[in-house]
């Protein structure tokens, strides 16, 4: 992934994603339902994350998701 296109928040977001899309075998279905489904662990476990995922907009998240995906 192309670290470079993204701001600092969308960076954070992505690392997190990334990490998360690795450990559901690069099904980014189930990533996205993970996270939408432990949004509240989040917060207290990953508290720079939730915060970054907080100040995006949907089109930076969406962002993030194609720098993932890219390479696919």
């Amino acid at each position: 992934m192309n670290m470079n296109n993204l701001s600092s928040d969308e960076a954070i977001f992505a690392k997190f994603l990334e990490q998360i899309f690795e450990y559901h075998n690069q099904d980014m279905i189930k990533t996205l339902l993970a996270i939408d489904k432990s949004m509240t662990k989040m917060r207290y476990n990953h508290y720079n994350v939730f915060k970054a995922y907080k100040k995006l907009s949907s089109q930076q998240k969406n962002h993030v998701i194609a720098e993932i995906l890219l390479p696919f």
